[in-house]
């Protein structure tokens, strides 16, 4: 039997009892928990922004008066401008999966409890989603691992 027939040849009443759905539930529990601390995450994230950002002439001022040449002036105005970016890489990053994991707790709880069969399918799909996006950062963290120790042993 093939694979795709596998799948599609599976019943589309899917039945899901009791200690599976008290499951769903306890695990968009967890996940709205979780979406809630990436929202306090990127408040702070976003706070620690907007201080940089409204400071960085003064920081650039104190560690231009410790710098003793301007090319370390310049390299500490860069390196002030290189935070705010990565803070806002960071920030743009994390807004994704803490959108998917806000679908999912809502659709699926919704879809539990209702017994909607496309809301279980939309909060199914979300995690799915969520999955992928961390997957897919965690291969490019694994190669830019890599290509820092090939790049660091030339």
């Amino acid at each position: 039997m093939l694979m795709e027939e596998q799948y599609t040849s599976v019943d589309p009443e899917l039945v899901i009892d009791e200690s599976c759905a008290a499951c769903l539930k306890e695990t968009t529990n967890w996940t709205r928990f979780l979406a809630v601390c990436f929202c306090v995450f990127l408040g702070f994230m976003l706070f620690a922004l907007m201080g940089i950002m409204v400071g960085k002439d003064l920081i650039s001022e104190s560690l231009s008066r410790s710098a003793s040449t301007s090319t370390s002036v310049l390299l500490s105005k860069l390196g002030i401008t290189a935070v705010i970016i990565i803070l806002i890489l960071i920030v743009c990053i994390m807004i994704y999966p803490t959108i998917l994991l806000f679908r999912f707790s809502n659709n699926t709880k919704r879809g539990i409890e209702y017994k909607d069969q496309h809301s279980l399918e939309n909060g199914i799909s979300a995690f799915k989603n969520y999955l992928i996006f961390f997957g897919i950062l965690g291969i490019l963290s694994i190669l830019s691992v890599i290509i820092q120790f090939i790049v660091l042993a030339l």
